[in-house]
This record gives structure tokens, sequence and C-alpha cells, in this order.
């Protein structure tokens, strides 16, 4: 598994323990890339400032590594 494999579960990992955030990931096989994070948004109601803060999650989590 490459190093850029591994990210994704990491930050998951520090999400969940947070209690922040649960959001999924998944490799594009078909592509041929590595584990990504996908979202599906089902309520209607999230706003802008909801998507921001996930993306700065990630973002400040993916500096910790």
């Amino acid at each position: 598994m490459s190093r850029l494999e591994k990210i994704a579960p990491k930050i998951k990992a520090q999400m969940m323990k947070r209690g922040t955030t649960m959001v999924g990931y998944q490799p594009d096989e078909h592509k041929k890339r590595p584990n990504f994070f996908r979202m599906v948004i089902s309520n209607s109601n999230v706003q802008k400032v909801d998507l921001d803060f996930i993306i700065d999650e990630i973002v400040n989590l993916g500096y910790d590594l």
C-alpha cells in the first residue's frame, strides 16, 4: 500500500476519535487512484459553513500526520 493510500484512513480515525465528523473514503479502482474522501449529503439544511468545517478538519488533521 502506498503512503498516499494510508492518509484517508488515518484522518478518518482522528475525526472519529474527536467525534467531529464521520466521512467515508474509498479508492477509485477503475482509475487506479488511492483512497479519497467521499461524502453523500442528503440534508437540504447543510450550509457552506458546514462543508467548510469538514474540509478544514480534514486539512488540519492532515497537517498533523
